[in-house]
């Protein structure tokens, strides 16, 4: 429940930060969202410093890779972050590298191939999340 409640003070919060800048956006502030969040998790022992911290979606994926066999969903994910967000390290770590000797020991020629078509490779963890996540659901909503 917990977590319910930092992904929903996420998601207030952004969704203050981005209507802040545009009277009139609608939405409910964040100062008037925090106490109503605070009145149902503290009895569940939430704190203040939990809801303000909110969620991040690299914590929900770790935890997602510690209880699932998708393998490297947290490196999947990490990378296909890095693609979103034009990070450098991201697509050279993606390319393909060809090395040739040239002529003189111990020197060889690196050639740096963009396949953009490695990326899929980023697939198998997410299906495998994708089938964890529907056995789950359907255990849960299954009549005992």
């Amino acid at each position: 429940m917990i977590r319910a409640l930092r992904w929903m003070a996420k998601n207030y919060k952004d969704q203050n930060t981005a209507i802040t800048a545009h009277p009139g956006a609608g939405g409910a502030p964040w100062s008037e969202t925090l106490p109503k969040l605070l009145e149902i998790g503290q009895p569940l022992g939430c704190t203040v410093g939990q809801l303000q911290a909110g969620y991040s979606s690299t914590e929900a994926v770790s935890y997602a890779d510690r209880n699932s066999d998708a393998g490297y969903a947290l490196l999947a994910w990490r990378i296909c972050s890095g693609f979103a967000h034009g990070r450098p390290w991201a697509n050279i770590g993606m390319n393909e590298l060809k090395t040739t000797p040239r002529g003189t020991e111990g020197v060889l020629q690196a050639v740096m191939t963009s396949d953009h078509s490695r990326i899929l490779a980023m697939l198998l963890p997410a299906m495998i999340l994708v089938q964890d996540l529907l056995r789950l659901l359907a255990e849960r909503s299954a009549v005992s």
